[in-house]
């Protein structure tokens, strides 16, 4: 049995949000499949420096571009620093959960990476580039291409962040492959028969993940179709959109607390259509875990989404940036066209639970890693 070393900044105990599912999930395909015995590193955290937000904030109120402070040099460097200390040097090979994180550690093994996007990608989706020091991302950009370069195996949840970062980063690509992803919920052991009239949105980001929009197309629609309700969870809306009585705010769930699991499985199981026009996100789990319940959905032609979904095959895409009107358009189709409808159901049920399971991407990743 080889000895590894699994390396991560998350507790893989913890799964209830998308990144921190991923790591959990990744790891109990390394530690059930048998081949390996892991030395766990887990929790690499520590603490942004106090005077480095401070700076980094002075300078951005003086109109003038901070350091991204999380990943400070000297951050990186306690990182390097703490995991150096807790790696079984006789391992045959690393495993590390990202990669930002770990860019300053000296490699003395093989090792391979699981992620779901380069640190150039995110930053384009998740934060204002033009708010920070070009000078700093460049170095972290440089730290994280060499890290990418060296390593024996590169595996991406989807193939738009890969081709993303072969592009930006300027690498072959070799050593990179797509291992996938699965949703963070048990898959159920057939399609539900019973669903009700209503549209999900899910999200903790609001405002990022399009609730507003969700919000303004729906109030198009809710006329002609006044039987259809829209359930939102994860942030709570502003109340000016809870004034709407056929809107409700069904709260955030818990995935640690069974009980809040369970009912949050059962909303995904009766919901009419999940919609998620986001403008902040990468290969979103949300919509893995509404397909295996058979619930289609209503998302953006960006990101990894239109690997996930097949348009009028396995949920509906429109185009993005989203507006009001197409997203409503496609939510009357939803209503409207019962045929579609009933296929939609069928074929979005087989595909996530097919094509999008945490076993399958295992199976990839262990067969790669076979080599070591």
């Amino acid at each position: 049995m080889k000895r590894i070393n699994y390396i991560t900044n998350l507790d893989v105990n913890k799964h209830s949000g998308g990144w921190s599912a991923m790591n959990h999930h990744v790891y109990d395909q390394l530690k059930h499949s048998g081949n390996y015995s892991i030395n766990l590193i887990q929790n690499i955290n520590p603490p942004v420096s106090s005077f480095a937000k401070m700076i980094s904030r002075a300078k951005r109120m003086l109109h003038l571009k901070g350091d991204f402070s999380f990943f400070s040099a000297s951050r990186l460097t306690k990182i390097k620093k703490e995991v150096e200390l807790k790696v079984d040097k006789s391992a045959k090979f690393d495993f590390y959960h990202g990669i930002t994180p770990w860019i300053m550690i000296e490699q003395a093994r093989p090792y391979a990476i699981y992620l779901d996007a380069s640190f150039s990608t995110y930053i384009e989706v998740y934060h204002k580039k033009a708010t920070f020091s070009e000078k700093h991302l460049q170095y972290i950009i440089e730290k994280e291409a060499a890290f990418f370069k060296n390593a024996s195996s590169i595996f991406f949840s989807s193939s738009w962040a890969l081709e993303q970062t072969k592009k930006v980063y300027g690498l072959t690509g070799n050593n990179f492959s797509v291992a996938g992803l699965g949703g963070n919920i048990p898959i159920p052991p057939g399609l539900p028969a019973e669903f009700k009239k209503y549209f999900l949105f899910v999200g903790l980001d609001f405002i990022g993940k399009g609730g507003m929009l969700v919000a303004e197309a729906f109030t198009k629609i809710s006329k002609k179709y006044p039987d259809f309700k829209l359930y939102f969870v994860g942030g709570k809306p502003p109340e000016m959109v809870l004034a709407n009585p056929a809107i409700r705010y069904l709260g955030y769930f818990d995935k640690s607390n069974n009980e809040q699991f369970l009912a949050l499985q059962k909303i995904f199981s009766e919901a009419h259509a999940l919609v998620l026009p986001t403008n902040k996100d990468i290969t979103p789990l949300v919509i893995i875990e509404a397909g295996y319940f058979g619930c289609p959905s209503i998302a953006v032609r960006n990101f990894g989404i239109p690997e996930m979904i097949e348009d009028n095959v396995s949920g509906l895409l429109i185009e993005s940036p989203p507006t009001a009107d197409l997203l409503a358009k496609a939510m009357e189709k939803m209503c409207s066209d019962e045929l579609l409808y009933k296929k939609l159901r069928s074929q979005t049920y087989t595909h996530f639970c097919n094509h999008y399971t945490w076993q399958k991407t295992g199976e990839k990743i262990n067969e790669a890693l076979r080599v070591f």
